[in-house]
């Protein structure tokens, strides 16, 4: 809790459309009815494929007798690997004057552009809204992360593997952005179970610059050394794309 309250302080204070500093109620949730008779409803995207776009939705009902003004503030940020904010994508802020029984929908799109270069696996989005005439304050945090397609790395043959057999392991990956990939590398490696000595073995390929809807591809062998189950890592990295990783489980027989 206290990283998640530390979190919604820090967003808040990087919103400008909202004072830090309100008379009227907090709440917070995904979706709530408020007793000043805005209904609001906050759906993400969840578990975004790398290379779509991640969207939020906002939707307000107002089921008051009279009007009321919603000011939504509606940010992406990018979240790293130790749960902390890293940079914020985009952000929006949106106010609508709602008649009895009126209805909004308000979107925010991370794109592709917006999450490229970050280091992390997750997107936060946070939305506040501001009912002004009764200066009631809602907010909700929620967070999508991100999926690479399961056949980015494959093993062939298809285990299990005998002691001294040849393990084939190839990465196949196709660029998803709408610009080139500078200074990409790949690296394949595989723990000592995969090895003939017993040690950690890898390869290290430098790919270079790969057009959009082009194929990242390398493929190297590795042998079995003795039984039980190995395991294979594929990590693909560039200059203006964090570190991509997958990996698989290579069973070997005796």
């Amino acid at each position: 809790m206290k990283s998640l309250a530390k979190s919604i302080l820090t967003h808040l204070s990087l919103l400008a459309g909202l004072s830090m500093f309100f008379t009227g109620t907090l709440h917070a949730s995904d979706s709530t009815n408020l007793p000043c008779g805005i209904g609001i409803t906050v759906s993400s995207s969840d578990h975004v494929q790398i290379g779509n776009n991640a969207t939020w939705t906002v939707s307000l009902t107002n089921s008051a007798s009279s009007n009321r003004t919603c000011v939504v503030n509606l940010d992406i940020s990018a979240v790293g690997y130790n749960g902390e904010q890293w940079t914020n994508l985009c952000w929006s802020t949106t106010t609508n004057v709602l008649a009895p029984g009126g209805t909004n929908l308000i979107t925010q799109t991370a794109t592709p552009n917006d999450y490229a270069d970050w280091p992390g696996s997750t997107l936060r989005g946070l939305c506040v809204l501001e009912i002004q005439e009764t200066n009631d304050v809602w907010l909700s945090v929620s967070e999508t992360s991100f999926t690479i397609p399961t056949n980015t790395l494959s093993i062939s043959p298809t285990p299990p593997i005998p002691v001294s057999g040849i393990v084939t392991a190839q990465v196949s990956y196709l660029n998803p952005y709408q610009f080139s990939l500078q200074g990409v590398v790949v690296n394949l490696t595989a723990d000592e179970l995969l090895s003939t000595n017993a040690s950690v073995a890898g390869c290290e390929f430098q790919i270079g610059t790969v057009g959009t809807n082009q194929y990242i591809t390398a493929t190297t062998n590795f042998v079995a050394g003795q039984s039980g189950t190995g395991h294979v890592w594929a990590t693909i990295s560039g200059s203006n794309l964090t570190a991509i990783s997958t990996s698989c489980d290579v069973p070997i027989s005796e």
